[in-house]
């Protein structure tokens, strides 16, 4: 391939048209790798480019030698011996080490999950125990009185009324506690375009049913028809938001103001009434998330909480103590069909 000449010189033919050949044909092969790597920046295919980079290199100094007592002999092997470790090197982390770390990410992920599912069932445990047991007493008082109470007499009818809305509200908590398992169970559930306009009506009729209209006035201004991203419990948001700024009221009959408003992407959903100032402790928690074991908190509120963190929601409540006002303001994405 070469001559005692040595260098470019001393080539001859058949060495001319190999090491050419050889130069040429990475040279060729640069630039698709370099598409292929824009194109899926996967970082073994950048390692395939900085090799090929390296012994291009290599190569040079190969056709250019003319005597192998020269510092170019060193380089060029060391291209090429740094050529393959980059490749072996690249290939170590992306099939050994990086798995390793993403494994060792859905294990922290999942333990946090399951710490979290086990506080969540503590408290649904133990709010479902501590109401169901004052219902209980409450029952069993309320039928204490009605034994000594005359028939059909003014204290039978209030005894009896009141009896009713209590095992009403037990019924009311068994089935929160009930809701909230089955979101807990589908919390991996993919999420699709649902009418929020829709869902918003369908949750003020059902509060209706369920407190009265006598008892409640709801009022809606600028509703529109958008599409967010939820599932089939988006319902219980605004029925449990509606719930509870009824328990919360001052007044005997309060009335809820609903309110719309949209911003290019987003989305936000006014609920506005008055009622008893909501502690801060638990503004906090429906804004970040945290302390939940530290506060007493409400069914209707946890609720609300736990589906708006499924749908990549928030929330935040704000208090204007001028007008005993509470407000809270659900944030959505907006779903563009």
């Amino acid at each position: 391939m070469v001559t005692s000449k040595g260098g470019i010189q001393g080539l001859t033919m058949i060495g001319t048209i190999i090491s050419l050949g050889y130069l040429i044909c990475q040279i060729v092969a640069l630039p698709r790798l370099f598409q292929k790597w824009r194109k899926t920046k996967d970082p073994i295919d950048l390692s395939l480019m900085l090799a090929l980079i390296l012994w291009i290199t290599g190569t040079v100094f190969i056709i250019v030698l003319w005597d192998p007592l020269q510092i170019a002999e060193l380089l060029w092997m060391t291209t090429i011996i740094a050529g393959f470790l980059l490749i072996a090197t690249v290939q170590f982390v992306t099939s050994i080490i990086h798995p390793h770390k993403l494994l060792e990410s859905q294990v922290f992920q999942r333990t946090q999950e399951l710490n979290q599912s086990k506080r969540e069932s503590d408290f649904y445990l133990s709010m479902w125990t501590h109401k169901l047991g004052n219902f209980l007493q409450g029952m069993v008082t309320y039928l204490d009185i009605l034994e000594h109470a005359s028939q059909n007499s003014e204290d039978d009818s209030k005894t009896r009324a009141v009896a009713r809305d209590l095992s009403r509200e037990a019924i009311i908590v068994n089935q929160q506690v009930t809701d909230l398992m089955r979101i807990r169970e589908r919390q991996h559930q993919v999420l699709w375009p649902v009418n929020l306009l829709q869902v918003l009506k369908e949750a003020v009729n059902s509060t209706d049913q369920m407190i009265g209209a006598r008892n409640l006035s709801i009022e809606h201004v600028n509703l529109q028809d958008h599409a967010v991203l939820a599932d089939d419990f988006l319902l219980l948001v605004f029925q449990s938001l509606i719930s509870y700024h009824y328990k919360n009221r001052v007044e005997d009959q309060p009335i809820i103001s609903i309110v719309m408003e949209t911003d290019d992407d987003n989305l936000e959903i006014n609920f506005k009434s008055r009622g008893e100032n909501i502690p801060q402790e638990l503004r906090d928690f429906m804004e970040s998330g945290e302390n939940m074991n530290k506060i007493a908190l409400d069914l209707d509120l946890f609720t609300v909480k736990l589906l708006l963190t499924r749908y990549h929601a928030s929330i935040r409540c704000e208090r204007n103590e001028d007008t005993s006002e509470n407000l809270c303001i659900l944030h959505f994405s907006t779903h563009k069909k």
